[in-house]
């Protein structure tokens, strides 16, 4: 939350989800002193900035669940994957013959939302996306081939690469989150012949044996609770 006095940048306040108030910062610019009242009080200080050095671990809010359907999408390699993150969406899979459990599965909890698009109800690719990223999903929102399905569950973003990290390098993840993998099956690539689909995973063997039937790596997408 931004506020302003007399129209000039004033304090900004941040809160996290299951937090509360975070941080704290001041926006005064002394510079703008002349457009307020000669008889006004106070003034913000950068010396009475609060700023929460690291977030506590995130709370553990449930678990996603991996599922497959290789018997509807056979020319999909090693099949079509969707996640299933609230018992609801858990039980209709379980009641359809043709999805079945990998036996993969990780937790949910963070302070970020991730939201969950489809294709296939408006003419585009049967398959579901997942973002955590809030500038990519709200640019998502603006291709009417893609229903937004809302904000499924939590997780973290990892954190910012260091400016001068070597090309390739993974972010890390905040405390008490480990890395959420995310792959693509390459679909858009010439002469492939199956829909679109990406899988969301924290082993890294799970990533190599994945590459090596032709799904791209794309590297660190989420960070989810350990």
């Amino acid at each position: 939350m931004s506020i302003e006095r007399n129209g000039n940048p004033w304090l900004s306040y941040y809160w996290g989800y299951k937090l509360g108030l975070v941080e704290s910062e001041s926006d005064w610019d002394e510079r703008n002193r002349s457009n307020m009242p000669a008889d006004w009080p106070i003034f913000p200080s950068p010396a009475q900035d609060f700023k929460l050095i690291s977030l506590p671990p995130p709370w553990v809010e449930g678990e996603v669940t991996e599922y497959v359907n290789t018997a509807d999408f056979p020319r999909q390699p090693d099949g079509q994957y969707f996640y299933a993150a609230s018992d609801t969406d858990r039980a209709a899979l379980d009641g359809i013959a043709t999805w079945r459990r990998t036996g993969n599965s990780f937790k949910q909890g963070g302070y970020v939302s991730v939201c969950r698009f489809y294709g296939g109800a408006n003419g585009g690719p049967n398959t579901h996306f997942y973002s955590a990223d809030a500038t990519e999903c709200n640019w998502l929102k603006g291709f009417g081939f893609l229903s937004y399905e809302g904000q499924t569950f939590r997780v973290n973003k990892p954190l910012p690469l260091a400016a001068n990290a070597p090309a390739g390098t993974q972010p890390s993840c905040p405390t008490g989150s480990k890395p959420l993998y995310r792959l693509y099956n390459n679909a858009s690539a010439p002469g492939k012949n199956y829909v679109s689909n990406h899988r969301y995973v924290t082993s890294r063997s799970v990533v190599d044996a994945a590459v090596a039937i032709g799904w791209l790596d794309e590297g660190v997408g989420m960070c989810v609770p350990e």
